[in-house]
C-alpha cells in the first residue's frame, strides 16, 4: 500500500511541478535545488521513487475541516500546493483578504502563499474528503543552506 501511496504521490508531483514551472519557474527550481541538498546528505526518507523531487514535507488530510489560519512555517514567500481528492461535493478553499472562494473539488490542484495568505476551507457533503499538501518549510530550508 505504501509504495502504491509512493507511486501516486509522484504523479501528483510531477502535476505539480508543471504548475509550479509555469507560474514561478525561479521559485521552484529553488525548491528543487534545496530537495537535492537532503537527498545529497543521505537523507532518502523523503522519497526513494521521485527523482527531481521539490518537497520534503507532505501531509495527507482526512475529512479535515480547516480555520482561518496561514501557515507560517512554510518557505518564506513560497508556495504549498494542495490536490483534493475523495467522494465529496461543496468544500470550497477560502482566501480571506481576496474575499474570494474558490471552487476546490476532486482533481483540483491548487498553488497558494500559504505563509501570506489566511486561508481556510469551508464544509462539504459526502463521504470522505482528502487532500493532499505539499509544502518545503522555511527551517529545512535554512538548514540546507
Amino acid at each position: 500500500m505504501i509504495h502504491g501511496l509512493q507511486d501516486w504521490c509522484g504523479n501528483i508531483t510531477q502535476t505539480i511541478d508543471a504548475c509550479f514551472t509555469g507560474i514561478d519557474i525561479r521559485t521552484r527550481d529553488e525548491y528543487r535545488e534545496a530537495y537535492k541538498r537532503i537527498s545529497d546528505i543521505g537523507t532518502k526518507r523523503i522519497s526513494k521513487t521521485i527523482s527531481n523531487d521539490l518537497f520534503h514535507f507532505r501531509a495527507l488530510l482526512v475529512n479535515l475541516l480547516t480555520e482561518p489560519h496561514m501557515d507560517h512555517k512554510d518557505w518564506a514567500n513560497g508556495w504549498a500546493w494542495l490536490t483534493p481528492f475523495g467522494q465529496f461535493e461543496q468544500g470550497l478553499m477560502c482566501i480571506t483578504l481576496l474575499k474570494h472562494k474558490l471552487n476546490f473539488q476532486p482533481g483540483s490542484v491548487l498553488g497558494i502563499r500559504g505563509d501570506r495568505l489566511e486561508h481556510f476551507t469551508t464544509k462539504w457533503s459526502g463521504t470522505n474528503r482528502y487532500s493532499w499538501v505539499f509544502a518545503f518549510h522555511q527551517t529545512i530550508r535554512e538548514k540546507m543552506g
